[in-house]
């Protein structure tokens, strides 16, 4: 390279960026189970060294990002592809089969270490690409370690798209030695011209021949809302699965196992069978779950006060003798400074896990409080037993709020994403309110229409907003409020949870739990709330089915 003219490292370095972002194109496109978007990078790493490939790569990234913003945050694997690239070819790697494999096998390794931590904190584990998502919710079916399974699902995509890259890579390499040992210098001079020339105008091409698909399909993306109506129900209950017919919480540890807090006791969801934990003698009856940022079970129980678990092990536990108001707890939230906000029958007890489970606090006026929640800049919000909303922050109360209408309460909160603050009410209504310092501003309020005393709220992964009430549910999304039809399973509905394989499940104190999954079938009679019945024919005319 020492040799080309500036015009020519430009031309180079140019068709290697549009290679790369051809690749990516055509490969969404089509679906493709590879990336595609690393042979410039390379190519460009194996003509002109390691520091030149890297930038060619996050050059690619970072063009691409304008259709996927994450694109930005994987430039990290295009780099180091362009530095392993570029070392081994100084290394002369490519100069025999085995160090090409040896190439193909750090960059596999490395694309894994990079890509997926990246996919934990962005995609929760997921590749974004469907047959890397198929390997990994195949495998979570098959109740494998979710960190295993997410492993794998990359492994899919990036042994096959890397392999492939490098192997590309050293059939040019093989190419230009047969033209060396066959034709004169000029002539390989002259060839290398034309292929790179008609690389280069394919590579331009592409991308413009896509430009307009691409978008396109991102609107209908867009426009093409998830109907959760669509989902397929299954209720657990006494007569399905769950003994005591009743469910107070749901949570989920990291090791992708469901806990069900009921007044019988704790269960155990593995995906397969609900199993009655009987090993631990300070949780009897569960009133509410939490899990941490350690990945710890905190257990609130109705008579038992608090039990930690670890790797399905109680390590501490804290009651009434040892510091807490009451052994009956209702809600526990963390805050970002580290505190622990328990909810009790009596106060509110702020806990520290520094050297060891210690009280540090108690709010005496907070009391009954089954609805904690905490946002990122260390604010605290939790609803009292007479409806009132109480801000608090480094273990202190800051500010409290109670709706002026005496016959409506507050009920349930929670921060969003945005950093509002979301509180449901005793009727239908979910006020927002803004904190400025110490006060809170409200912003709007919202109806959510046939629903009566709403008992909890939760974001879920695609940004939906789930509203859990005392008979139904519904959910709210950019395009306003939906009712979502749970037929018979319509009573004091209290918490709602996403799971790792994208299933939501529901509880209810009355009537157990509702799982709703995706499929690619539509159950017509839950969606619709038709009763169910022996279907004899079906006929379609001008765009509707007939049902006999």
């Amino acid at each position: 390279m020492k040799t080309w003219k500036s015009w020519q490292i430009v031309l180079f370095i140019s068709m290697c960026v549009c290679l790369n972002i051809g690749g990516k194109l055509i490969s969404v496109e089509l679906e493709l189970p590879l990336w595609a978007d690393s042979f410039g990078t390379a190519l460009c790493a194996y003509v002109a060294g390691p520091v030149c490939g890297a930038i060619v790569g996050l050059t690619g990234n970072l063009a691409y990002s304008a259709v996927n913003h994450l694109s930005a945050a994987y430039a990290l694997t295009s780099i180091a592809l362009g530095i392993i690239v570029g070392v081994a070819a100084s290394k002369k790697w490519f100069d025999q089969f085995y160090g090409f494999m040896k190439a193909a096998s750090f960059t596999v390794l490395t694309a894994l270490i990079v890509s997926v931590p990246l996919n934990l904190i962005f995609s929760k584990g997921y590749t974004t690409n469907k047959w890397g998502d198929g390997v990994i919710d195949y495998l979570l079916d098959k109740g494998w370690s979710p960190i295993l399974c997410w492993i794998l699902g990359q492994l899919a995509i990036e042994f096959a798209d890397k392999v492939i890259t490098i192997a590309m890579v050293y059939f040019i390499v093989l190419l230009r030695r047969l033209q060396g040992d066959t034709t004169s210098q000029k002539t390989v001079n002259h060839i290398g011209g034309v292929g790179t020339a008609t690389i280069l105008c394919v590579s331009l091409i592409v991308p413009l021949f896509l430009s307009n698909p691409v978008p396109v399909k991102a609107e209908e993306k867009a426009s093409d809302a998830i109907d959760y109506n669509d989902y397929v129900q299954s209720i657990y209950s006494s007569n399905n699965g769950l003994p005591c017919g009743e469910a107070n919480d749901i949570a989920q540890t990291n090791d992708g196992v469901l806990w069900i807090g009921t007044y019988a006791g704790l269960y155990r969801y593995n995906g397969r069978e609900f199993r009655w934990v009987d090993g631990y003698e300070s949780v009897k009856n569960v009133n509410c779950l939490f899990v941490d940022e350690e990945g710890r079970l905190w257990i609130g129980t109705n008579d038992n006060g608090l039990s930690i678990v670890i790797r399905e092990k109680v390590v501490n536990v804290l009651d009434q003798k040892s510091g807490l108001p009451s052994n009956s707890v209702r809600g526990i939230a963390q805050s970002t400074d580290g505190y622990y906000y328990v909810g009790t029958t009596g106060s509110m007890q702020i806990i520290t896990m520094n050297n060891g489970l210690k009280a540090v606090k108690t709010l005496s006026e907070v009391n009954y409080a089954d609805s904690i929640s905490a946002d990122d800049n260390g604010h605290v919000a939790a609803i009292a037993s007479n409806g009132r909303l109480f801000l608090m922050n480094n273990g202190e109360i800051i500010n409290s709020l109670q709706l002026p209408d005496s016959s409506e309460l507050f009920n349930c909160c929670l921060f969003a994403p945005d950093g509002s603050l979301l509180v449901g009410t005793s009727e239908d209504h979910i006020y927002c309110y803004e904190i400025a310092g110490d006060s809170l501003k409200k912003k709007k309020v919202i109806t959510c229409n046939d629903l009566t005393s709403i008992n909890d709220l939760k974001y879920l992964a695609d940004s939906s907003l789930f509203v859990c009430a005392d008979n139904g549910v519904g959910y709210i999304e950019d395009d306003g409020y939906h009712k979502l039809n749970t037929n018979e399973f319509n009573n004091s509905i209290d918490h709602v949870l996403y799971d790792y394989q994208g299933n939501l499940w529901f509880t209810s104190s009355r009537l157990g739990l509702l799982r709703l999954a995706k499929s690619p079938f539509r159950d017509i009679y839950g969606a619709i709330g038709m009763e169910r019945s022996v279907v004899n024919a079906i006929v379609c005319w001008q765009d509707c089915y007939y049902i006999g």
